[in-house]
């Protein structure tokens, strides 16, 4: 699943595509995806490109997933034809990928920093109010659990109660 690496840790690590070779991908390129040394912080293809390194967004994992259920497919495949024709899926799968973080980014940078900060409150507000509405609903459910069980314990006592009633007037009649 797609994450960010914290800061200073390899990629690899966190199995995170570069989003420049998944680009690539798109474009109908082959490029080497790995990482050549342990001691690097950037794949094969950003190395050589002399670029950084951009780990897809959290946002993107159902397209992540199909992208690399793709691409482990290619990988796997011996036979050169159907390797093609499995290709023509991982570049359909990148292109998508590629097409949700672009879509994303563009209506990202339209916004101003206010607007952003809005946006972000506004999840939070909801969030907030999901939150309020689950306890709530826990509280009701307890309250009747608690309530039930008040019912029960006196319908029980009443029970006793009555058959107590019973036994001492089948006593009195004995006698």
């Amino acid at each position: 699943m797609p994450i960010r690496a914290p800061p200073g840790a390899l990629l690899e690590a966190f199995r995170v595509h570069c989003l420049r070779v998944v680009r690539a991908f798109a474009c109908g390129k082959k490029p080497v995806y790995s990482f050549e040394k342990a001691s690097s912080s950037k794949c094969t293809y950003c190395t050589k490109g002399n670029e950084k390194c951009n780990p897809i967004p959290d946002y993107c994992s159902d397209e992540y997933a199909a992208f690399m259920n793709a691409l482990d497919a290619w990988n796997k495949e011996d036979n050169e034809a159907e390797k093609a024709d499995i290709f023509t899926v991982v570049k359909s799968e990148a292109k998508v990928l590629s097409d949700v973080v672009k879509v994303t980014q563009a209506g990202e940078t339209g916004l101003s920093v206010p607007e952003l900060l809005l946006a972000n409150h506004g999840r939070l507000g909801s969030l907030e109010d999901s939150v309020k509405k689950v306890g709530q609903a826990i509280k009701q459910s307890e309250t009747r659990k608690v309530l039930n069980a008040r019912r029960r314990k006196a319908i029980a006592f009443q029970t006793l109660s009555y058959s107590d009633e019973e036994d001492e007037g089948n006593e009195s009649m004995e006698l």
